[in-house]
């Protein structure tokens, strides 16, 4: 988990993957950012704040009270690739993606995470199994769910390597 949540405490820290101990790994992890918020990041916040903007606010909100500390705004000036944007705090990646159903409990049960898988893939699937549906993805995609309400998983690719991106907001934080 990359960027800066509340788990468990009283005000928004960022995230111990965030940190690691190697300046190569901490270079690296900017560069994905970095990469990541110039290519894609930019467009969705822009459909997000057209497309639902009561979400978009609430969003806002939330990075203004995160921004709103003295040691989170030094983490942003020491490493600018942790700041995501104006509507998101916190992106998990993986390899792979879960392929077992679940909900994401520490997840706002009234914004939605969006899914963003990458790479180069073929022959993936996000099922939601409570509305009896799969969807298609491919790389670049967006997938936007209710991720604390609706159960959901990944079946993984037929080939290929996929990383998936979800962005999502920390229930402690609204």
């Amino acid at each position: 988990h990359l960027g800066t949540w509340q788990h468990y405490q009283d005000v928004p820290y960022i995230t111990k993957d965030s940190l690691p101990a190697s300046p190569a790994t901490r270079a690296a992890i900017d560069a994905f950012l970095v990469f990541f918020k110039e290519r894609i990041l930019g467009k969705l916040t822009n459909v997000i704040i057209a497309q639902y903007p009561e979400m978009a606010a609430t969003m806002q909100l939330v990075t203004e009270y995160i921004r709103s500390f003295p040691h989170i705004q030094e983490a942003f000036r020491e490493r600018p690739a942790l700041d995501l944007g104006p509507l998101f705090t916190c992106a998990a990646v993986s390899v792979g993606g879960s392929d077992r159903t679940h909900l994401d409990w520490m997840d706002d049960p009234n914004l939605l995470a969006w899914v963003i898988p990458i790479g180069e893939f073929s022959g993936s699937l996000i099922c939601l199994p409570q509305l009896r549906c799969k969807y298609r993805v491919r790389p670049g995609d967006v997938f936007g769910l209710a991720s604390r309400r609706l159960a959901h998983r990944a079946e993984l690719p037929v080939s290929g390597r996929r990383v998936v991106v979800t962005l999502f907001t920390d229930r402690t934080l609204v």
